[in-house]
């Protein structure tokens, strides 16, 4: 439902935000933390999904492991090339 959706799309923000915060103050394994939270919420190729990618990202590569970050790096740009091109698509 829409209620639903909406629910769904605010925790998703409020999971990056908070996520984005932790690594602000230094606190990369809460960043991941909460970006995990995040992620696990939904699986759908959102614009949300892909930021909380960007800011786990982040907190893997402050962590030390650089291959995680890359990995997730290209999967959150996947999911902008899919938006990009969905949007460039619609009449």
């Amino acid at each position: 439902s829409d209620g639903e959706a909406k629910t769904l799309a605010l925790r998703q923000d409020l999971a990056a935000r908070a996520a984005g915060m932790s690594l602000t103050v230094g606190d990369a394994r809460g960043a991941r933390e909460w970006a995990s939270q995040g992620l696990a919420l939904s699986e759908g190729r959102t614009l949300l999904r892909a930021q909380l990618l960007l800011v786990r990202a982040d907190a893997e590569r402050a962590l030390g492991d650089t291959e995680a970050s890359g990995d997730l790096l290209v999967e959150a740009l996947g999911i902008n090339q899919d938006l990009l091109e969905r949007e460039l698509e619609t009449p």
